[in-house]
């Protein structure tokens, strides 16, 4: 069995176990429970997530009609890096259905919308909210359409038309517009779970990721013990346990580690200055920059594979769609240069500088030995740039460097691949774990009177 194969088994435990340890570092969930207003929001809003999970199942096993299954399955072997993305934003590419697109569009409309805020002159910090949310929705579509042209145009659709009434370009067009309906459906779908249920778009993500392991796990337990080799296989699967398992605590111990900052307030007694503190994450971050660097990666691949749809002898564009992959020097360079970049725009979007220092100074806390006000924000960029830096070395040597292994042996890059999947199941659960908690105790406090 290839080391690829050893970690993607591994996977199975890694969802059990993260949630283990996070209950266990963090008081567990369930001890002491009594039946109150918290336990019954928690019960509605989980109600509806498990709706929507049923939703999105159904919606991944309704086929895209007049496609070519065997054709489908061979791009998705070809394609491994898209395969793989897709999987990690709730898609699936080994099937072409309705879903397949997952919120990958989504995802990286968001990051494309982030960076236009940061043009001034566009003032797009200027606008409404619903007229926000409308652009970024157009601007999905777009993207939507790019990848659903590109994977309708790449593979061999039924010459016959059975299924769609049409035939040639008609067809092509017509599955294309199929999976975008999809997929903007599946975005309205995680954005009415973020409203009244509970993960957001992280739940439809999860389930994405795991929905598959428990069939690949028997695929690749079959053949070691069919083979004979009960001994070895053993030894292969308690290996990749205890490799899992250890991955998967470093991971939590870095989503919740922190950093603290003696804090004052100008109106407390000095006896409770010790127990005041801000805390900040060590990866403020988290495992995010991972999902949204492969999105982003995926991008130049469908948009350069539809161009050689219409210049197919064009070298320059071959030659890109051949190296902006993990495989090759160019695109894991590109890659390690997006995650880096990411990991530190993420830790200012998670940690707004200057929404602490707003909130510091509004309830008359500050910093010790730094001045209110400006300094306070400068200090805290300064923090916080350097946690980023901190988080983005530790993707980097865990998800980005070792993936140059791959051109030594493209194995490599499978394995490296695998590992950031542990680190975005282990960031996803831990979020969704804090949204349960939060729930939970928010209104668990004893009456002052």
């Amino acid at each position: 069995m290839a080391s690829f194969d050893i970690l993607r088994l591994a996977l199975i435990c890694v969802s059990v176990a993260t949630i283990l340890a996070i209950v266990d570092s963090k008081n567990k969930l369930g001890k002491d429970m009594r039946l109150r207003s918290d336990s019954r929001i928690i019960i509605k809003k989980g109600l509806w997530t498990v709706l929507v999970l049923v939703v999105f199942v159904t919606g991944r096993h309704i086929l895209v009609p007049g496609v070519d299954v065997e054709q489908v399955l061979k791009f998705s072997q070809n394609q491994y890096l898209l395969q793989f993305v897709s999987g990690t934003t709730g898609g699936d590419l080994s099937t072409l259905s309705l879903f397949s697109l997952g919120l990958a569009p989504w995802m990286s409309a968001l990051i494309i919308w982030r960076v236009l805020q940061l043009f001034k002159k566009l003032e797009l910090d200027k606008i409404t909210t619903t007229r926000a949310y409308v652009l970024k929705m157009i601007l999905a579509i777009i993207l939507a359409a790019i990848q659903s042209l590109s994977i309708a145009f790449t593979i061999s659709l039924e010459k016959n038309g059975h299924g769609t009434g049409f035939t040639g370009s008609t067809q092509v067009y017509e599955v294309a517009f199929i999976m975008i309906a999809g997929s903007v459906f599946l975005i309205w779908l995680s954005n009415m779970n973020e409203l009244y249920g509970l993960g957001g778009p992280t739940v439809l993500i999860l389930a994405g990721m795991l929905i598959n392991l428990p069939s690949n796990t028997l695929a690749y337990l079959m053949p070691i013990f069919q083979s004979g080799g009960w001994l070895t296989g053993g030894i292969v699967i308690a290996t990749a346990v205890a490799g899992a398992l250890i991955l998967t605590r470093i991971a939590i111990v870095m989503q919740l580690s922190e950093y603290r900052i003696s804090i004052k307030n100008v109106l407390s007694s000095s006896g409770f200055y010790q127990d005041t503190y801000l805390p900040l994450l060590v990866n403020p971050a988290g495992g995010m920059p991972l999902m949204y660097s492969m999105t982003i990666m995926t991008l130049p691949q469908y948009f350069f594979q539809l161009l050689v749809v219409f210049w197919p002898n064009n070298k320059f564009i071959l030659y890109l769609i051949e190296n902006l992959t993990l495989s090759k020097m160019l695109g894991i360079t590109f890659y390690v240069l997006v995650l880096f970049v990411l990991t530190i725009g993420f830790a200012f979007v998670n940690v707004d500088p200057d929404q602490i220092t707003e909130t510091l100074q509004q309830s008359g806390d500050y910093i010790e030995n730094v001045e209110p006000g400006d300094p306070t924000k400068k200090y805290l960029t300064q923090k916080i740039m350097s946690l980023a830096i901190v988080g983005a070395i530790y993707l980097e040597l865990f998800a980005g460097f070792p993936l140059y292994l791959g051109l030594i042996d493209e194995s490599y890059t499978a394995i490296v691949m695998s590992i950031s999947m542990v680190f975005i199941i282990v960031g996803m659960e831990t979020m969704l774990n804090d949204q349960v908690q939060a729930l939970w105790t928010k209104n668990n406090y004893q009456s002052l009177l």
